[in-house]
């Protein structure tokens, strides 16, 4: 059984660490009780859809908005982990995304993107290529503020100021081929494991509780 991570959710910082601990022993324990051998592909995340297209990989650990894809080419396990989408700002600079008309806001360049984008026309988008270097432009003042990740801005949350609220709901999922047979039992596996509470007893021993 090959599963599939992108390697841009596991760099080294706290939030991430934990998460890939989670990520880890959740693979593990899927392994053991589908009796599957278990193979790691950890790859960027356009790589990875393109061999799940492609049947080479039979599951990815994907955050995707199943909202807004065509849900009949995937199978989508249970919600894993929450990672909605927050806007956070300087420390002393509480304004939503409405209050920052012309003023240049980082977004990660995603399928998400083309529907802030829509709804925010007088916000003056810009595109990042990954979480840290947003913090690292929102600190030097290039930029108003940045839609991020929940596994990323609790990394920097004490330097900034964060909206109580996400922008978007988004979560985590083990996604699979229609055509993949390993697929589908790393999808009824975390079905099973959802359902029976384990997942959730999971992420409080790992905190990544999202409350």
């Amino acid at each position: 059984m090959r599963l599939g991570y992108d390697t841009g959710y596991f760099s080294l910082n706290s939030q991430t660490a934990r998460m890939k601990g989670f990520v880890d022993e959740l693979s593990f324990l899927i392994s053991k009780k589908t009796g599957l051998e278990l193979e790691f592909v950890y790859a960027s995340s356009d790589i990875l859809i393109d061999l799940l297209e492609r049947n080479e990989i039979d599951s990815i650990f994907w955050d995707m908005n199943k909202n807004i894809v065509n849900q009949s080419r995937y199978l989508f396990s249970e919600p894993v982990l929450y990672n909605g989408y927050y806007l956070v700002t300087q420390k002393n600079d509480e304004r939503n995304l409405s209050g920052l008309s012309a003023k240049r806001v980082l977004i990660l360049n995603n399928e998400m993107a083309t529907l802030f984008i829509a709804k925010y026309p007088s916000v003056d988008f810009n595109f990042y290529e990954d979480d840290k270097d947003a913090f690292v432009k929102l600190s030097q003042s290039m930029c108003s503020a940045a839609l991020v990740p929940v596994e990323s801005f609790r990394t920097f949350e004490s330097e900034f100021y964060v909206q109580k609220k996400p922008i978007n709901d988004q979560f985590f999922y083990f996604i699979s081929g229609h055509e993949s047979k390993n697929g589908g039992k790393v999808k009824d596996c975390i079905d099973t494991l959802y359902k029976s509470g384990t997942i959730e007893e999971m992420k409080k021993r790992w905190n990544l509780d999202p409350a």
